[in-house]
């Protein structure tokens, strides 16, 4: 197979005339694509992948590592036992065209405690 590098811009201009089907095959085959690569397939993982390096590439910062799996509420560990719950979210508010308003997907008890990490 000849590989050649493909920009985004020229995927992203070639998605919206895929046929549905096709689009429904090339989601399945990104997923696999991930899944071979060991990355990330939903927000929830990549959001703790991205904060654990993140942790662990910043001075001052504990190290942190995934808790193990079904550990109910808690994404990381840091090297003394403190337990971090990580959130991923893509967009805070959709539109309520019902109520004519906003609907913000988070508390704002939890926005208050949260800090925020954008990657740069």
């Amino acid at each position: 197979m000849n590989a050649r590098a493909i920009a985004i811009s020229e995927i992203q201009e070639q998605l919206p005339v895929l046929a549905d089907l096709d689009l429904l095959r090339l989601r399945a085959r990104i997923a696999a694509e991930l899944k071979r690569r060991g990355l990330a397939s939903n927000i929830g993982q990549a959001a703790e992948s991205l904060v654990i390096a993140f942790y662990n590439g910043t001075s001052g910062r504990p190290n942190l590592q995934l808790a193990p799996t079904g550990t109910q509420n808690v994404d990381a560990l840091s090297r003394r036992g403190d337990r971090y719950s990580i959130k991923g979210v893509l967009d805070r508010r959709s539109w309520d065209s019902r109520m004519n308003a906003w609907y913000v997907s988070l508390a704002a008890k939890t926005l208050a405690r949260s800090t925020l990490f954008a990657p740069g």
